[in-house]
């Protein structure tokens, strides 16, 4: 049953990252009326398509960025042409999607690589499967032909019933791999799933409390991502405190140094001792 009345500032996010999948399964996934969905995003200036052109440019680099990692060179013998593209997609999509919660660290990059390649080869498996139960449809259609034509030549039968084993066969395996691949790509997808959402609960936590903050640094990226941060912070400071120990003149014409306390003193003092020398 759906909810009433207006939909709140804190799911912004989450319509934010599916507007792209229509009005109606931003909806369904909020559990609002459409019409609601529709006035929420006219309030907030979303729209299905406002983040193609984005989407168009990151995808570009995403596949750039692929075409440099060390399994692309393996995908690129073991795929082809056409199931690089589709590879290509999923993968782009992919990354874009992960990337509103978090950056991609390179294990979920494997993961992803490895799932969308069992995707292909599932994809691979039921084609073969439906090639072989075509021809065990005409290999049955020239059996009753041949049954009631009142003449059939026992040998022609027995060829031809062989043959509709032999593919039935095949069509078993075939069967029996897909159920396979069905189940290990199943498991791969809640793998990949458990990996992002405990990296980005990580990520959320951090910012409401210390320890959660700490914790979250045992992830390399994360830690990459502040150290580089801080430098920035750093720099600035250093920057700025060099400015602000400067000889300023001030509107009302008196001279003096904003930034005056014991450490910029000595600062000044080495200062005038380097002049002196």
């Amino acid at each position: 049953m759906n909810k009433r009345g207006r939909i709140s500032k804190e799911y912004l996010q989450i319509v934010k990252e599916n507007i792209h999948l229509g009005y109606a399964a931003v909806a369904d996934i909020l559990k609002r009326p459409e019409t609601a969905v529709r006035q929420f995003c006219e309030r907030h200036h979303i729209r299905p398509n406002s983040n193609t052109d984005e989407d168009d440019k990151r995808r570009k680099m995403v596949k750039a960025d692929l075409q440099g990692e060390s399994f692309w060179p393996v995908l690129v013998k073991q795929l082809s042409v056409a199931e690089l593209e589709y590879f290509i997609q999923q993968y782009a999509a992919h990354i874009i999607q992960f990337e509103r919660t978090a950056k991609v660290a390179h294990t979920e990059k494997m993961q992803l690589m490895h799932l969308i390649r069992n995707d292909i080869l599932l994809d691979r498996c039921m084609a073969r499967q439906k090639e072989h139960l075509d021809e065990m449809e005409k290999i049955k259609q020239k059996i009753e032909k041949e049954t009631k034509s009142g003449n059939a030549d026992p040998k022609e039968l027995k060829n031809l019933n062989e043959l509709y084993n032999a593919y039935s066969s095949a069509f078993a395996t075939f069967a029996k791999e897909a159920s396979e691949l069905q189940s290990k790509l199943e498991m791969m997808r809640k793998n990949l799933n458990i990996t992002r959402e405990q990296r980005t609960k990580n990520i959320q936590e951090a910012n409401s409390s210390f320890g959660a903050y700490i914790e979250s640094l045992e992830d390399e990226l994360i830690r990459e991502r502040e150290g580089a941060k801080m430098n920035i912070f750093r720099a600035a400071m250093e920057k700025e405190r060099a400015r602000l120990i400067e000889y300023h003149t001030y509107v009302d014409g008196e001279v003096d140094i904003p930034l005056l306390n014991a450490d910029t003193i000595a600062i000044l003092d080495n200062k005038n001792l380097e002049d002196i020398t």
